[in-house]
């Protein structure tokens, strides 16, 4: 699987503006919703989707249906690798959640609530003393 990886970081803050641009409303008012998102993705582009099934005290956490939710609004994708087990040659299929940065950052700085700032990657950016080798 290749995630959908760049440098611009999301953080909780920077989620819960995207979404209160979306659906209206504060900031504040998306907190709880982007730390529980943010808290299964930790310092990753992705999260594998099935552990999302996880009951406290028998009562469903609802992670999944958040998450449904994120991606309804762009926020998030799904992706699907497939791999084939050695002992049965049987497909082995693991589901991912991939935070959509590009769509979350553009949201958070849409009604210009946010400071994050998109930038594009180049080598010449790079300073010459990390490509001289002793």
């Amino acid at each position: 699987m290749e995630p959908y990886v760049t440098d611009d970081i999301v953080t909780p803050r920077i989620l819960s503006k995207a979404i209160a641009n979306i659906n209206g409303g504060a900031a504040s008012d998306y907190t709880d919703i982007a730390n529980a998102c943010m808290n299964l993705f930790g310092f990753s582009d992705y999260c594998l989707d099935a552990p999302l099934d996880h009951r406290v005290s028998g009562k469903s956490l609802g992670l999944r249906t958040m998450l449904y939710s994120l991606e309804d609004m762009g926020l998030l994708k799904t992706c699907m690798e497939e791999d084939y087990l050695p002992v049965k040659g049987r497909v082995w299929r693991s589901h991912y959640w991939v935070l959509n940065k590009e769509e979350i950052l553009n949201k958070s700085l849409e009604y210009g609530c946010g400071s994050a700032k998109l930038k594009q990657f180049s080598y010449n950016d790079v300073p010459d003393e990390v490509w001289e080798h002793d």
